[in-house]
């Protein structure tokens, strides 16, 4: 198995990103207040290490008395679970088109709230607005994930590198890149290119999925490929279901 290499972890909770063992991230993509608490409530069993709130499928995001509401609903309901939000652009397969002035805005009542750990914001925001969430993140504890998506293919060893170092110049406490896998071996192309990138300066934990049908492999035994995290479902998304998942690594003899 691939070692992490993370010379910065990255505290969630209970959780810690880039300690070697492969965090299971939940999406919760509702689009209401009640359907937040009954997915959260339904997930519970399944125990994933991160709850990811998509907050771009609720219906109401822009309205902020009711999303801090859900918020703290979120929060009472999932206890001490970490939780991610992340209001994904609709270029990267996001499902709502929201402003950036209005994301950010989003963003930092969020931050503010105390509900949540960690937020996600897409690498195409640029320098200075991603600058002043990170700002905002700091000020009250909460984790930056800066994510970068593409949508059709994997791109060559160097791109890949020299994303993830972009991530870190704009100041990301998490990396994030997902790619289209055409063939088999982009899978194993993404887990080297993560290898180079750790001995070239990325030391912070990464979160990497190769996509599609032939990216299989990397959402089941991420860690393999350098990654410290995978997305799993409950079969609410298209990810792989948890326990489907945690069977495979059992069988595989992956989880320590």
């Amino acid at each position: 198995m691939a070692e992490c290499g993370c010379k910065k972890k990255v505290r969630l909770r209970n959780v810690v990103l880039g300690s070697g063992h492969l965090a299971l991230i939940m999406p919760v993509a509702a689009k209401d207040k009640d359907e937040v608490v009954a997915l959260t409530k339904e997930f519970a069993p399944h125990d994933p290490d991160i709850l990811e709130w998509r907050v771009d499928y609720f219906e109401e995001v822009e309205n902020l008395p009711v999303l801090l509401e859900t918020a703290k609903l979120l929060r009472k309901t999932v206890g001490d679970k970490a939780v991610m939000v992340t209001p994904r652009h609709k270029e990267e397969n996001g499902v709502r088109d929201i402003k950036p002035e209005k994301k950010k805005e989003i963003l930092f009542a969020l931050i503010q709230s105390g509900t949540i750990d960690m937020v996600d914001v897409e690498m195409r925001y640029g320098k200075m607005y991603i600058q002043s969430i990170r700002e905002e993140c700091q000020k009250y504890g909460v984790a930056l994930m800066i994510s970068y998506h593409d949508l059709v293919h994997t791109p060559e060893s160097p791109e890949i590198i020299s994303l993830l170092k972009k991530e870190v110049e704009l100041g990301a406490d998490v990396c994030k890149v997902s790619f289209v896998a055409e063939t088999y071996g982009d899978n194993d192309r993404l887990g080297k290119a993560i290898a180079e990138a750790r001995k070239d300066g990325v030391e912070i934990p990464i979160v990497s999925i190769s996509a599609g049908p032939k990216g299989t492999l990397s959402r089941i035994c991420g860690d393999v490929f350098g990654s410290d995290g995978t997305f799993v479902s409950t079969g609410k998304t298209h990810q792989i279901h948890i326990d489907d998942v945690r069977t495979l690594r059992k069988s595989l003899k992956l989880d320590r």
